[in-house]
């Protein structure tokens, strides 16, 4: 699990939100490049939720999560201190998806890059209000993104109550979607 993040004005230890992006898009186009499938979860959360923020600073949960994830799942988070920079990440990962108004926070993007495409695209909706409960669901949303050879969800894991696996929104989007988006981002 990686943490996009500042410090100091953008220097320091980390990602910076510019440099992600441009990592970001050098994964995808050496995956495009090399042919190898990547797949990816993007945790996009309001700036406000504390119950997330809890989540991703305790030490025990980031370690369980990041060793359940290793080199097969590459997730991302942002921790940032500015509202305004979480709006427009979410947005940058969102608007290619065309859902900003079908989502409600926080959320877990799934998508695999291969080729010039985003494949097997879902989204988990989730109630963060109980911090164990959100903790043991993530991971069980994870293990099976790993753990499986089918699509994410064919056979749906038992989650807890408040948990809605968005699929079906598209099977398949140009990458160039998501990157132009960054780009975009990136050059204004």
């Amino acid at each position: 699990m990686l943490s996009i993040h500042e410090q100091g004005k953008g220097r320091g230890i980390g990602h910076s939100i510019d440099s992600f992006y441009v990592r970001f898009i050098q994964i995808c186009e050496d995956s495009k490049k090399n042919n190898i499938r990547k797949i990816f979860a993007f945790l996009l959360y309001d700036y406000n939720d504390k119950n997330i923020k809890k989540l991703l600073k305790d030490k025990g949960a980031f370690v369980r999560l990041d060793r359940l994830t290793g080199k097969d799942l590459d997730v991302f988070y942002l921790d940032h201190s500015d509202s305004n920079v979480f709006k427009s990440f979410n947005e940058v990962f969102l608007e290619p998806f065309d859902i900003q108004e079908k989502i409600t926070f926080p959320v877990i993007i799934f998508f695999d890059v291969f080729s010039s495409e985003i494949e097997n695209i879902n989204f988990v909706e989730f109630d963060q209000s109980n911090f164990i409960t959100v903790f043991n669901d993530i991971y069980k949303i994870f293990e099976e993104k790993i753990n499986s050879e089918a699509k994410l969800y064919n056979q749906k894991p038992k989650l807890t109550k408040g948990i809605k696996i968005l699929s079906g929104i598209g099977e398949k989007i140009l990458l160039s979607f998501v990157t132009d988006k960054i780009k975009k981002y990136l050059f204004e």
